[in-house]
């Protein structure tokens, strides 16, 4: 074999090998586009989760994103984030279809390895975290179709827990408000049968609180009629709920209110500038507003 011939030989395995890796990069792709049309997450929360090249953080495109587990099964799932994101030592899991999880600018949600962060079992769920929110040992929990949980922006919590069961229930919750959960005594909002829980703006919640709008299980007459269906919960703007304070199903606090601790809100208060204290709670001042600071 002469050397032009060799070149030649060599040429065309060069172009063949060329052309098989680009056939192999190409046919990748597509395997990959089929894995993520199941589940529509970022692809670069996807690499920045599994990404430990850095060592005790991974600092890619503005995001601080470490030690998280995510865990989806199901079609058209999305976790969608935007500038700043901060999310470590998480815990997801999200069983179902049509979920949607989108977290705002500079949002921090930092998980407890004690607890899973976010459970979604089922379908069309979304959660909404806009700007600025700071979340530490926060368990959002969802078992059920079309609820929906919205936090405005500017808000922060600690050791809270939102839980959702049935379907077609709501959280929302205004901006600038807080949770002061502690270990032990966390703050826990539940909700159940198509119902509302809504807290305003500038709103204290202290730890150890319960928020519930449902009983969970059913109280019936001896005619087997039930007595105690589920019902809206609202608390206004500027409301500030002293610890182990209990808000149950039905109750209407109104802005600029003060729950004394260990008190039991059970029905519609109407009056603003008050303190609400007892079980059941009834109003024992008026004519007051609150300050988050010290004189």
């Amino acid at each position: 074999m002469n050397g032009k011939i060799l070149k030649l030989t060599l040429k065309n395995i060069m172009v063949d090998l060329i052309y098989k890796l680009k056939k192999g990069v190409k046919k990748m792709k597509e395997l990959l586009k089929t894995i993520l049309k199941s589940n529509k997450i970022l692809i670069k929360l996807i690499m920045l989760v599994t990404n430990k090249s850095k060592g005790k953080g991974n600092n890619l495109f503005g995001y601080y994103i470490r030690k998280n587990t995510l865990t989806i099964a199901g079609n058209e799932n999305s976790i969608i984030n935007k500038e700043n994101f901060i999310f470590r030592n998480n815990r997801i899991n999200i069983q179902g279809n049509n979920n949607v999880i989108i977290f705002g600018n500079n949002v921090s949600f930092t998980g407890n390895n004690m607890i899973p962060s976010i459970l979604v079992f089922g379908d069309n769920n979304k959660i909404e975290i806009d700007d600025n929110c700071r979340f530490e040992s926060v368990q959002i929990f969802i078992r059920g179709n079309n609820n929906r949980l919205h936090i405005h922006k500017n808000c922060s919590a600690v050791f809270a827990e939102f839980h959702f069961e049935y379907i077609e229930n709501e959280i929302e919750i205004g901006e600038y408000t807080s949770f002061h959960g502690r270990s032990g005594r966390p703050i826990q909002i539940a909700l159940d049968e198509k119902t509302k829980i809504i807290i305003g703006s500038d709103c204290m919640i202290s730890n150890n609180i319960q928020i519930r709008s449902s009983d969970s299980h059913s109280i019936v007459d001896l005619k087997n009629k039930r007595l105690n269906y589920a019902q809206d919960i609202v608390i206004g703007n500027h409301c500030w709920l002293g610890l182990n304070s209990i808000l149950l199903k039905g109750t209407n606090i109104p802005n600029n209110s003060v729950v004394a601790a260990g008190s039991i809100c059970t029905k519609k208060y109407d009056v603003e500038n008050t303190i609400l204290a007892g079980n059941p709670a009834k109003v024992v001042k008026h004519n007051i507003n609150w300050d988050r600071e010290r004189f």
